[in-house]
């Protein structure tokens, strides 16, 4: 399956969702952090902590709509215990 990210810039304000290329929605990138992070009774300070990353840096992606960088991405990830791949995968493992 190929996919394409949807970023649209509208005065500083970016989506943070990817589609498919049949333009399916597939994952809200901030809905599925905070999802995660959640499920571990985590604070954005926590996620911080475990990812290595600010809080300041986390805490912008929400204030600012913003998709964090792959690198950003791939920290919390880590910090998640799991791959980027997994957290592309929707709730069924699709």
């Amino acid at each position: 399956m190929h996919y394409k990210s949807y970023t649209t810039n509208y005065a500083y304000m970016q989506v943070n969702h990817i589609f498919t290329l049949g333009g399916e929605f597939l994952v809200n990138i901030l809905d599925k952090i905070t999802q995660l992070r959640l499920e571990r009774g985590w604070s954005e300070y926590q996620l911080a902590e475990q990812s290595g990353l600010t809080q300041s840096t986390i805490s912008s992606w929400y204030r600012k709509n913003i998709i964090p960088s792959i690198p950003s991405l791939s920290h919390i990830c880590d910090a998640f215990g799991i791959s980027l791949s997994q957290f592309f995968l929707d709730d069924d493992g699709h």
